[in-house]
């Protein structure tokens, strides 16, 4: 299992960050995010991990090795393995998330402008982010129009 993978798992602040190990590990490798860091050890409902989670995102490519030699010390190690099936039964399956994670990996064209008319449902927006995917379409933002019976989506 990567950092990657363990980022995308409720279980990284559940049970990774509440771990002393690796918390002081992270924490004194990062300081600048010290503050976001200790909220979200402290605090389940904090928008900081967010903050810590795009942060360390933003550092997995360039910090590899810390990160690889972070997962795979022995402390960690069988911490991740003890509940390695909390950290893959709580993996977040976020369809625009993937999206994005493609469009940051340039394998879509510019969307152009694209215009979707959708219904209001869950289900309506996993079928958009799929047609999204399919078509190949990038963004960089986009703006959405209630109508009584549907939403029209603008892509930029």
């Amino acid at each position: 299992m990567n950092l990657n993978e363990l980022l995308n798992s409720n279980a990284f602040f559940t049970i990774l960050i509440k771990n002393d190990t690796f918390f002081d590990a992270i924490k004194n490798k990062f300081p600048d995010i010290l503050a976001d860091l200790t909220s979200s050890r402290n605090n389940p409902n904090c928008s900081c991990r967010n903050r810590v989670k795009t942060y360390l995102n933003n550092k997995l490519e360039s910090e590899h090795e810390f990160f690889n030699n972070l997962i795979n010390n022995e402390p960690t190690k069988s911490l991740i393995e003890t509940n390695k099936q909390e950290i893959i039964n709580s993996q977040v399956a976020n369809p625009m998330e993937q999206h994005m994670k493609m469009m940051r990996e340039n394998m879509f064209k510019n969307s152009g402008g694209a215009v979707f008319e959708i219904g209001k449902s869950e289900e309506d927006w996993k079928t958009l982010c799929k047609n999204l995917e399919e078509r190949k379409i990038l963004f960089k933002s986009f703006s959405v129009v209630e109508k009584e019976d549907k939403l029209i989506v603008y892509f930029i």
